[in-house]
């Protein structure tokens, strides 16, 4: 299950960036309280979704999420990731790929993401000044 919504938010994503009406959709595959480690051992952030859309999708930032590997457990509710980010400002592009560990709700959204590896472009400062 939250396999299938990982694979749809890196769609939806990608989509976005020539349909911003895929939005909606695209936060419809979060649960409300879905939390945001990003980066691991930066404090957990609620129901940041929206904002990282925003974030990802402007015209001075652009955030592309190319998927290298979506890779379910059996249980159907964890899910680890390796997704190459590239971001793409005025200022030039920087690419990583970070590792994600995902966890879902029994009806298949996205509860939490603890990503590891995220530069500091990405990371809680980006968050928090909404750059």
């Amino acid at each position: 299950m939250i396999e299938r919504a990982l694979r749809r938010h890196l769609e939806l994503w990608t989509a976005g960036h020539d349909d911003p009406s895929v939005k909606e959709e695209w936060l419809a595959l979060f649960a409300a309280d879905c939390t945001v480690e990003e980066p691991v051992g930066s404090e957990p952030r609620p129901g940041m979704q929206s904002q990282g859309w925003d974030m990802g999708h402007s015209d001075e930032r652009r955030v592309y999420l190319e998927p290298v590997a979506v890779i379910g457990a059996p249980d159907g509710r964890q899910a680890a990731t390796v997704i190459r980010i590239r971001l793409v400002t005025g200022d030039g592009e920087v690419a990583f790929q970070p590792i994600g560990f995902w966890t879902g709700t029994a009806d298949g959204r996205v509860q939490s993401s603890r990503i590891f590896g995220v530069s500091n472009q990405m990371g809680p400062d980006a968050w928090s000044k909404g750059e």
